[in-house]
């Protein structure tokens, strides 16, 4: 019993710094698709803004990130065919970061993210 009074808050604390890391990671593993899916959107419709990027993005886009993130086109003015569009996709995940931040010891949970996605206009 004194073992286990030892060691069941070190482990309770590993199992939570686990959870939290999992799901920062999610979070950026969705985001690395939102970017994707909003290249791939800009690089068909070769006319379409940065608002009509973000409109289209927003029924595609993971629940998780869904309320807090931006998107940035680049060149965001109509492209002729075979023009190279960047999207770069941005995640404030700290509405998502559960534990103390610092944590334990100095550890930092990051809490913003970015992701950027290149396609040629079809």
């Amino acid at each position: 019993m004194a073992e286990f009074a030892l060691i069941a808050p070190i482990v309770l604390i590993g199992l939570l710094v686990g959870v939290q890391f999992a799901v920062l990671g999610a979070g950026d593993l969705a985001l690395s698709q939102a970017a994707y899916q909003a290249a791939r959107y800009a690089s068909i419709n070769s006319s379409a803004s940065q608002s009509a990027v973000k409109t289209a993005l927003d029924t595609v886009v993971s629940p998780l990130i869904k309320s807090n993130y931006s998107v940035s086109v680049t060149p965001n003015s109509a492209r002729a065919t075979g023009t190279a569009v960047q999207v770069t996709v941005t995640w404030n995940a700290s509405s998502l970061i559960f534990l103390p931040n610092p944590f334990f010891y100095g550890i930092r949970f990051p809490s913003n993210f970015s992701s950027t996605q290149s396609a040629y206009t079809e």
